[in-house]
Parts: C-alpha cells; structure tokens; sequence
C-alpha cells in the first residue's frame, strides 16, 4: 500500500511538471506575455527597446531553427541548399530585483529565453 501512495504521489508530481513546462519559456512585460515564435515588433511594442543588442551570428543555415551555437552554418557564399540568417541576443535588465533575460533571436524570430544574472539599477 505505502509503495502504491509513492508511485502515485510521483506521477502527480510528474505530471505537475510537465503541466508547467511550457510557460517557463515565456516572459512577462507589464500584463502582456512573450512567447518563442514572437517577432521582433511584437516584442518591442510589449517590452520597449533592450538595454543590449549583441550580434551573435551571420552566415548561412540549413536549419529553420538555428540559433548561435546550434545548427549547420557557413559563413561566406551561399551554398546550395543555405539560407542566410542573422542571429542576435537582446538582453532586457528589468532592475536588481529581478534577473537578466536574454531573448535570442534568429533573424525577426524569438528562438530561445534564458534567464541570466541578477538585474542591476541604471
């Protein structure tokens, strides 16, 4: 019986994480909500301009997906079959009592949200 009520109270567990996972990718600007896939004008009408802009990557992919340090790539001419691709990060400082966000971008597309250090005053 003892070992029944733990399997149970795991796959409850199991399934409140799973349950949770896909807004952990999301970020919160005033009440509006930023999600992978938004475009960099959506973006900056919810969230106002980043404190940095940093090209990460320029070349040519294979990948619809990439994002610096994943993917195929080449840089210089276009190989049959590259697409060109430009990568950027957006770093937003909300202020000291909340962390970094990096939004990483690929071309116009939000591909990844990390969460960095603690933000800091300006």
């Amino acid at each position: 019986m003892k070992s029944l009520c733990i399997k149970i109270n795991m796959v409850l567990i199991l399934f409140l994480v799973l349950s949770f996972s896909g807004t952990a990718f999301a970020l919160r600007c005033g009440t509006k909500l930023i999600d992978i896939g938004d475009s960099k004008e959506r973006i900056l009408e919810y969230c106002g301009p980043p404190s940095q802009v940093v090209v990460t990557g320029r070349g040519y992919s294979t990948h619809d997906n990439y994002v610096a340090g994943m993917g195929n790539f080449s840089y210089g001419a276009s190989p049959s079959g590259f697409k060109p691709f430009v990568a950027e990060e957006w770093i937003y400082n909300f202020g000291s009592t909340n962390f970094l966000k990096h939004l990483q971008f690929k071309n116009n597309t939000l591909k990844r949200i990390k969460t960095g250090e603690r933000g800091f005053a300006e």
